[in-house]
């Protein structure tokens, strides 16, 4: 990813008018903007790039925490969840 700075819009590698990826509405020449040149480049609001970015983290978080790397994530919590509140219950008693 790289800034757009406001001076660059209107090169060949970054026209004007082109529209954010996230929102759908043309960026303006006179706004920064975020652009990604992957197999497609991607422009972006600041504010767009953020919230983008933001969702597949923690997408990629539950992901993990699922197990969908072979590891029970979410089971040992709950066994360990459940094994304090049993200890606790058990000290009160």
């Amino acid at each position: 990813m790289a800034v757009l700075y406001p001076d660059q819009i209107g090169e060949a590698w970054a026209p004007e008018g082109e529209r954010c990826f996230y929102c759908g509405e043309i960026r303006y020449s006179a706004d920064t903007a975020i652009v990604w040149a992957g197999e497609v480049v991607i422009g972006l609001h600041v504010k767009c790039a953020e919230r983008l970015a933001v969702a597949p983290l923690g997408d990629v978080r539950e992901a993990q925490l699922s197990g969908v790397d072979g590891e029970p994530h979410w089971t040992r919590r709950c066994a360990r969840a459940l094994r304090e509140g049993l200890t606790a219950q058990e000290m009160r008693s």
